[in-house]
């Protein structure tokens, strides 16, 4: 990963394994799914916002405008009758903050399973 996730309440990993990036999954969710206690481990997150940088900002200052926002997180639920490979997105709007910052209102989002999860029978019935 190029930077890491920086999603509250990272769970503490085991010494040498400080590049696993694991979370309930309540705490990737802010709760809108369950069971929230479960961990989840993250494999890579996608952010599609527009490039950050003090012409875009000042563009969408002067325009008034806002931009639609979507993270991808693709992440394994480590459930405890099998690993869940699946997909965490995340919609939102962006908005300027100020001359500097842009800031995020989150407003949607799906978790859905990876076809190594629909594939397999066994994991299929898991995921429901």
């Amino acid at each position: 990963m190029i930077s890491a996730p920086n999603f509250p309440e990272r769970i503490t990993p085991q010494r040498g394994q400080e590049s696993i990036y694991q979370f309930t999954l309540g705490s990737m969710s802010n709760n809108m799914y369950q069971p929230s206690n479960l961990v989840c481990t993250v494999k890579s997150v996608i952010n599609s916002i527009p490039k950050s940088d003090h012409n875009v900002i000042s563009q969408l200052n002067a325009e008034n405008k806002c931009s639609l926002y979507r993270m991808l997180s693709n992440i394994t639920i480590n459930a405890p009758e099998g690993d869940l490979e699946s997909i965490m997105e995340v919609y939102g709007i962006v908005e300027p903050k100020d001359d500097n910052r842009l800031s995020v209102v989150f407003n949607g989002g799906s978790l859905i399973p990876a076809s190594s999860v629909t594939n397999n029978h066994k994991l299929k019935q898991l995921w429901k």
